[in-house]
């Protein structure tokens, strides 16, 4: 089990560098995500915060956010992303409107990853910051999305989590979601699809147009508990699927705080 660095702000940093050595990082997240990765099963990459934001490419596939590893971690192996040392590292998208984090489809489909304090901004009319795509076992944690404003009625998420299977969304938050004009339910702090046993506790949404919105019919099993809304226009939980029972229990929700 290794754990590598990344930091774009060390002279030394180098994307040919091993990266297991906190004075020869690497210098972008392509050994992350390439194909011939180092990075496999109960690895950890540790991210240093920089003085500008790490700018990740392109991304234009909501199934595909711009950075995921390319290998699978193992059910008590996980991958892991984690901020290096006590500051959020700051990502972005450099082109294109999706997600910038997280882990979907790309061969092969993701499972076991973990993605533990990182910053994300959703500049322009970037439509989503992390996404959770038909993958499994997989956590966001302590992850901060700070959204943007722009004129649509498509789907407008700081986070997106659809198809999953016992995934984890916990002690983030998603924020400043929102469309221009009149409220709309669409651009939501938390949009949720068709997920198996998906638990979002100790969440804060906040200045978003929906608060979290269990949007489509197919999940089973899910969790909503201990998640703080407030100045969200359309509430807590929108459950467009009540049939489907999630479990929704001490959330607070809050027009000021």
């Amino acid at each position: 089990m290794a754990t590598y660095y990344l930091d774009q702000d060390n002279p030394s940093a180098s994307d040919g560098n091993a990266g297991t050595s906190q004075t020869a990082p690497w210098l972008t997240f392509a050994n992350v995500e390439n194909v011939g990765s180092p990075v496999v099963a109960g690895d950890t990459v540790q991210v240093k915060k920089t003085a500008s934001p790490y700018n990740l490419g392109a991304s234009d596939d909501f199934e595909n956010p711009a950075v995921q590893p390319r290998n699978n971690g193992s059910a008590g192996n996980l991958i892991t992303l984690v901020k290096w040392g006590d500051d959020r590292p700051i990502v972005q998208i450099s082109s294109g409107i999706q997600g910038a984090i997280g882990a979907g489809l790309q061969v092969p489909v993701k499972h076991h990853i973990k993605w533990s304090g990182f910053e994300i901004n959703m500049p322009g009319v970037v439509t989503k910051g992390a996404t959770l795509i038909n993958c499994s076992d997989c956590t966001l944690h302590d992850i901060v999305v700070n959204g943007n404003t722009f004129n649509t009625t498509d789907n407008h998420d700081a986070f997106r989590i659809e198809g999953t299977t016992d995934c984890i969304v916990q002690d983030c938050v998603g924020q400043n979601v929102r469309k221009t004009g009149t409220p709309w339910d669409n651009s939501s702090a938390f949009k949720i699809y068709d997920n198996i046993r998906l638990l979002v506790e100790h969440c804060r949404a906040h200045n978003c147009d929906s608060g979290l919105y269990d949007k489509a019919q197919g999940s089973t099993g899910n969790i909503f508990r201990r998640n703080l809304v407030t100045e969200c226009f359309h509430g807590f939980v929108v459950l467009q699927s009540p049939w489907d029972s999630p479990v929704v229990y001490e959330n607070i929700i809050s027009s000021t705080l």
